[in-house]
């Protein structure tokens, strides 16, 4: 720009008008082809990242600890899954596109005023630091009130899904305008934090203006001085005005990026929060013997935080394999976290627990939790058929061994569909009756591999007392060597079991059998006694 204008148009010589003008534009050529290039790098790179995020998210999901997923909470994780890895991808992109290149910018258009005038350049120099910790002081405060917008969202989300989980709840009592009024209440807490985000950003654009066009005034007004000493050539200044300009241009893509870089830190944090939670399993140092198994619990104590006093106090049992267990008890009393602790989820603050003599802390957790199979007391089932249902624990699994376990499940309604085992099932089995779906969820638990401890919580809600005792007579006939834990509180099922143990306020209060424990047990004589009323 400066030989055309001083060389060029000054002295009107139109071959280095003709040579200037074309080598501006090949450069324009290639500068848009370079653009074109680092667009699509920059989304093949984004949305690589975001889908490796993804991805990791989700496997660390699935292996975080209990307690901390019921610390974060389903609408958090959700967010931190989606919202958070897409602003996050959103940044990535933004970095190759624009941000990158903006030191680039400045710096090349900085060493370029050096070579035309040294003494101007120094208002590049002044310029472009102050830009920067403008940039940083409104990004410092930017993170925090972005958190509190992520967090609130949070909330937002769990009213929506309590909302929708309890829907027949809500509409039955009447409730549905507070329920209303709580979504408005987390919806004004978005806005209120967004508009507080809001106005710390808006912040940057108002004074990056301020900073160009003080910087532009100085270089005009020096420029001028030096045009009338004759120490710049007219041609020289216009360039040193577009060096300006162009380093300006980028920082002022760079200052309205960043809302985007402010969010992108706080959902950096979430996603950070979840990445750093150790999950690391110890190796197998001690193989799993395939002998029989034997599970022993030695005065194990388990206290929850932030509780003072312990939920399970020096309980003492041994579970061997091919026995059935009832463990049974008040509300309250801890068969849940015994449970839990049984499945590894837990860990004792006391005693011990060993496999075949094995302590469980020396033991691969996968390993460990292999020999479990689960049927929880809110069933679960996946969109999908009833094959694939089935096939979750175990997809090598043949249709004769599916057949068997929904026979022992006594899910003979499936005999009776017209697709049979490719009958499609809605998400959580919404086109099944409650009964229906418990039986899947037994029958899929039969087939995983390898499992030797077959649990039930409470499983049996939803069906009548013939269809519960066929069940747990089959278990014993078709899976003798099935090691059985039943969590229940119904008499029929615990008749059926060799031993039942009654939990008292965290204690093992009882242990024997339907004889013994009538004679010995109040608790236990007071169950069924109203049962038989």
């Amino acid at each position: 720009m400066a030989k055309l204008i001083d060389q060029g148009i000054r002295q009107h010589h139109f071959t280095v008008i003709l040579h200037q003008s074309i080598a501006i534009l090949i450069f324009s050529l290639l500068g848009l082809i370079a653009v074109f290039i680092c667009q699509y790098m920059a989304s093949i790179a984004s949305q690589g990242f975001g889908t490796a995020l993804r991805e990791t998210l989700f496997k660390k999901i699935q292996i975080l600890p209990i307690k901390v997923q019921q610390k974060l909470g389903i609408s958090s994780l959700i967010n931190r899954i989606t919202v958070d890895t897409n602003q996050l991808q959103l940044a990535v992109a933004m970095l190759i596109r624009l941000v990158i290149r903006a030191p680039f910018l400045g710096i090349g258009s900085i060493f370029m005023a050096w070579m035309i005038s040294p003494k101007l350049t120094l208002i590049f120099m002044i310029t472009l630091p102050l830009f920067f910790i403008l940039l940083l002081i409104i990004m410092k405060k930017n993170l925090p009130a972005f958190s509190k917008v992520e967090h609130a969202l949070d909330h937002f989300n769990a009213a929506i899904i309590e909302n929708i989980e309890g829907t027949l709840t809500i509409r039955s009592t009447n409730q549905t305008q507070p329920f209303s009024q709580t979504l408005c209440h987390n919806s004004q807490a978005i806005k209120q934090s967004a508009i507080k985000a809001g106005y710390i950003a808006s912040m940057m654009t108002p004074l990056t203006t301020l900073m160009i066009n003080t910087a532009t005034a100085f270089l005009l007004y020096m420029g001028g001085q030096c045009l009338g000493q004759h120490t710049l050539a007219v041609g020289d200044l216009v360039a040193l005005v577009n060096y300006l300009s162009q380093m300006l241009m980028a920082l002022i893509v760079i200052s309205n990026l960043v809302v985007t870089f402010s969010k992108a830190g706080a959902s950096a944090k979430r996603v950070i929060e979840i990445l750093s939670v150790s999950t690391v399993d110890i190796p197998n140092t001690e193989h799993i013997s395939d002998s029989l198994f034997k599970l022993e619990l030695n005065h194990i104590g388990y206290r929850y935080n932030g509780m003072e006093n312990n939920q399970i106090h020096h309980l003492s049992l041994t579970i061997r394999e091919g026995e059935h267990l009832a463990i049974t008890g008040p509300m309250g009393s801890g068969k849940t976290t015994l449970i839990r602790l049984i499945l590894g989820e837990l860990s004792p603050n006391e005693g011990t627990m060993t496999l075949n003599q094995l302590p469980i802390h020396t033991l691969s957790k996968k390993a460990y939790q292999s020999i479990f199979t689960y049927v929880p007391q809110k069933v679960v089932l996946f969109k999908g058929t009833i094959r694939s249902n089935l096939k979750f624990a175990n997809p090598n699994v043949s249709d004769e061994d599916m057949w068997k376990a929904l026979e022992t499940a006594q899910a003979h309604f499936v005999h009776q569909l017209p697709l049979g085992l490719d009958t499609p099932v809605e998400k959580m089995g919404t086109n099944f009756s409650g009964g229906q779906k418990q039986r899947l969820t037994i029958a899929r638990a039969l087939l995983k591999e390898n499992a030797h401890f077959l649990i039930m919580d409470h499983c049996f809600s939803a069906l009548d007392i013939q269809t519960e005792a066929k069940i747990l007579d089959n278990l014993k006939r078709h899976y003798p060597r099935l090691t059985l834990i039943n969590i229940s509180q119904r008499p029929q099922s615990l008749k059926f079991c060799h031993q039942i143990a009654i939990l008292e306020h965290g204690r093992l209060s009882a242990l024997g059998n339907d004889t013994t424990l009538r004679i010995q047990n109040l608790f236990y004589k007071h169950l069924m006694e109203g049962s038989h009323e």
